[in-house]
This record gives C-alpha cells, sequence and structure tokens, in this order.
C-alpha cells in the first residue's frame, strides 16, 4: 500500500489525477488499509489529491504544477518581462442570456457548456486560460507565458478559428435543447508585458501587465464594429505561416493607446497545416522582434503543456474541436450534467475513441450513443475556399487604395 501511494504521489506532482486500477476510488470510498497509520496515510492522501485537483480548477494548472514541485517563485511575488500573445474571447450580447434564461438551471448550463468546450480548445493549443470573466461572460488566454510555446501567435490565431466552430456546433446542440444562440468576438494581441504573480503577501494572482492587455481586450470589442469573428493586430499578424487566410481591416486608435494599430481579419486555415497542438514548446526567443530579444528575462523551468491526461498530436481544427467536445462531454457525464436525448446520430468523441489515452476511451468517454453532440461530417470545419481568397485580395487592394486615395 505504501509503495502504491507512493507511486500516487509522484503523480500528483505533475497533476496527473489518472485513476489506473479504480484505486482511488477505493480510497474515496473509504476502503483503506487495515493498518491504522497507513489508513491515516491514505485518507490524508485523498484529502490533498481533492484539494489539489479542486485548486487547479482556479488557478492556471502550470502555476499549480510549479507550486507542488516546489518553485519557489511560483509562491512569491514576483513579474518577469515575456513576449505573450494574449486572447478575449466574449459572448456579445451577452446580456440578452438572463433575459432569454429566465431559469438559472439553463442559464448555468449554456455557460457551463460555452466554458467547457473553449477551455478545452485553448488548452489543446497551449494557451493558458489566465482568467474566466463573468462580465461579459468570456475567457481571458495567454501564449508564451508561463510557459515558453513555440508559434504562439499563430496558435492562438488557430485556436480562435477552432473556437468559433465550436461555437457552430454548440448551437446546433443547443438548438435541439430550445436555447438560445450564442455568438463570441475575440481579439488576439501579442506584445511584451510584465507577467508573474501579482498582489500582495497575503492575497495574489498570476497575470499580465502591460498595453498589450488592453489592446487585445479592445480588439474584442471591435469585432462588433466591423462584423468579424476574429480580430488580430499586426504584431499577430506578421508572423502568421501561409496557410491562415486574412485580410487588412483598417488602420484604428483604440482608447487608452495613442499609436495606431492595423488591425486583421482572420478568415481560415487551410485544413491538415494548421500549426500542430500540445507540446510544440521552442526556446524563449521564438517570435521576438531581433531588436528586443536582450531584454526578455528567463522563465521558470517548462514542462510539457496543458493537462497530463491528453498526449495525442492533433494538426487540423477539426480534430481540436472534435476532441474538446469529447473531453467536455465526457467530463459532464462524469460530474452527472449529461442532458439525455433520444437521436441517431453519432457522437462526436467517437471520431476520437480509438486516439484517446486507453484509460480514457475506456472509463472516460460516454456510453455510444447516450448524448449525441455532432455528427461525423457536421464536425469537419470549413476549409478556405478560392472565393475567400479572392474577396480577401480585392478588400485589400480597395482598402490601399481608399487609404491612398487612389480612386482611378
Amino acid at each position: 500500500p505504501l509503495q502504491r501511494l507512493r507511486d500516487k504521489l509522484l503523480k500528483m506532482a505533475d497533476l496527473d489525477f489518472q485513476d489506473e486500477g479504480g484505486y482511488l476510488a477505493r480510497l474515496q470510498r473509504g476502503e483503506t488499509s487495515q493498518i491504522r497509520d497507513v489508513a491515516k496515510l491514505q485518507r490524508a492522501f485523498i484529502s490533498l489529491k481533492n484539494g489539489t485537483e479542486a485548486f487547479s480548477r482556479f488557478v492556471p494548472e502550470t502555476v499549480v504544477r510549479n507550486i507542488v514541485q516546489g518553485d519557489q517563485r511560483a509562491t512569491k511575488l514576483n513579474v518577469s518581462r515575456r513576449y505573450v500573445t494574449i486572447m478575449f474571447s466574449k459572448i456579445h450580447d451577452a446580456s440578452r442570456l438572463s433575459e432569454l434564461l429566465p431559469q438559472p438551471k439553463d442559464f448555468l448550463h449554456v455557460l457551463k457548456r460555452y466554458f467547457s468546450v473553449m477551455t478545452r480548445v485553448v488548452e489543446i493549443y497551449d494557451g493558458v486560460v489566465g482568467e474566466i470573466m463573468t462580465e461579459p461572460p468570456g475567457l481571458l488566454v495567454f501564449w508564451n507565458t508561463p510557459l515558453t510555446v513555440q508559434d504562439h501567435e499563430a496558435k492562438a490565431c488557430a485556436a480562435a478559428l477552432a473556437q468559433q466552430h465550436a461555437m457552430r456546433m454548440l448551437n446546433e446542440e443547443f438548438a435541439q435543447d430550445g436555447l438560445p444562440q450564442l455568438g463570441i468576438h475575440i481579439g488576439i494581441h501579442t506584445g511584451f508585458v510584465r507577467s508573474g504573480n501579482l498582489g500582495c503577501e497575503k492575497k495574489m494572482k498570476f497575470g499580465c501587465l502591460g498595453d498589450p492587455m488592453n489592446l487585445a481586450s479592445r480588439l474584442s470589442g471591435l469585432c462588433k464594429m466591423y462584423g468579424v469573428g476574429v480580430l488580430v493586430s499586426a504584431a499577430t499578424h506578421s508572423p502568421l505561416p501561409e496557410p491562415f487566410l486574412s485580410r487588412k481591416l483598417d488602420l484604428v486608435k483604440v482608447k487608452g493607446r495613442l499609436e495606431p494599430t492595423e488591425i486583421y481579419e482572420v478568415i481560415g486555415c487551410e485544413q491538415g497545416r494548421a500549426p500542430s497542438c500540445r507540446g510544440s514548446h521552442g526556446d524563449l526567443e521564438s517570435g521576438v522582434p531581433e531588436e528586443e530579444k536582450a531584454d526578455l528575462e528567463e522563465a521558470p523551468p517548462a514542462v510539457a503543456a496543458g493537462g497530463s491526461d491528453i498526449k495525442v498530436q492533433l494538426t487540423s481544427t477539426t480534430d481540436a474541436v472534435a476532441m474538446a467536445l469529447a473531453l467536455s462531454h465526457s467530463e459532464a457525464e462524469r460530474a452527472g450534467a449529461v442532458r439525455t436525448r433520444s437521436s441517431g446520430q453519432r457522437p462526436s468523441w467517437q471520431l476520437f475513441q480509438g486516439r484517446l489515452p486507453a484509460e480514457r476511451a475506456s472509463g472516460g468517454c460516454p456510453s455510444a450513443g447516450a448524448w449525441p453532440l455532432v455528427s461525423s461530417s457536421s464536425c469537419a470545419c470549413p476549409s478556405v475556399t478560392l472565393a475567400q481568397r479572392t474577396y480577401a485580395a480585392r478588400y485589400e487592394a480597395a482598402l490601399d487604395a481608399f487609404q491612398r486615395g487612389c480612386f482611378g
């Protein structure tokens, strides 16, 4: 029993709470050793495990992992200069939700599904959820802090496209339940911030300070004005690889910022050519302007990004959306919050049943047909078309002519 307890403690240091063989479940039920001292250790371990697991729901997992593993910086006030990509993803017209959903149960169900799926999407693309916002409801997500992430601009844009597609899938689910449709506005900016533990000795939180935070938030607000779903700054747009299709929208001056900013709409990405998800970490200087590299400060040692329960390489937004829907539904079923319905559709999580870790495929995923989310055919993200490329090129040409005053 002590050897098994030791192994579980070592895994918990990496926030690995997988329960192979049902050992933890038996301890939770009170099936402890007959030896009194060993039983005390087992009960203490369960309390520690439950507390750590709950703590990781309120604080980014990377921060919790560093605390558990004894990183001194993780428990003290500190900031470092980091070149990060910041995303604000918000539900637009969120004030309508409380009117359309007067029942608290329905209101909570819609927000829970939204946050569950979108959190999974950004984590699949190595993002760290820094905050779950409530007014308006949304997510604040960081890339390249506290861990070093390669190609963080591209991963943030791919995550934004996956979120928009996942939202369409969720709206299909909501429609079947007679619930209102949601839309999201996403703003992304890349720049230098002060990142770390902020606050005082008694209360602190992980976060970022700096002008890039303001700009990213303003971009998400501009989405409604321009009628688009994803807006990025020039700093985020310039390093994007060829598979991404975007168009320059305008040169804007946002509130609280003196310098004007070029903004771009991210339209799509060629399927199969999106940046790979999970565990793709590079050096600290990845994507940093050459003249700024000397000013960077080293970050704490990085470990594999995201939850330790997923070790699958995904190469398209289609894969990422299906995986996020599958895992979020698996969590809902284990929590007893699943809405059942009769349907002949194939659940989207089945697309990944053979690719999930064995313990997930056997015990974590729902039983076949229990709650169909989307069909396998509808889960495919639309690919970039020639018409979209032509339209984007003509729009940018017209915008350039307008800005230069050339109308001939």
